[in-house]
């Protein structure tokens, strides 16, 4: 059973993602992506780690626009 700030701090996580703030690991075929919303190349994002830390890495190629509206990206350099 979750309690109400565990519900909360998931909640809070999926906000900032859903409204672009923090992007996401995605693993497709052995390589990993970005995974976002509003991804521009070039830009820099700020992602969240499984273990709920953040990086921040350079977006690169855009290779993926999906259904729900959020992209996958190369991860790019300076």
């Amino acid at each position: 059973m979750t309690t109400t700030t565990q519900r909360a701090a998931t909640q809070a996580r999926h906000d900032a993602f859903t409204s672009g703030r923090v992007c996401r690991w995605k693993r497709l075929g052995g390589e990993w992506f970005i995974h976002g919303v509003g991804l521009t190349e070039g830009d820099i994002v700020t992602i969240e780690k499984r273990n709920g830390g953040t990086i921040q890495e350079v977006v690169g190629a855009i290779v993926k626009l999906l259904d729900d509206g959020t992209q996958i990206a190369r991860v790019g350099q300076l």
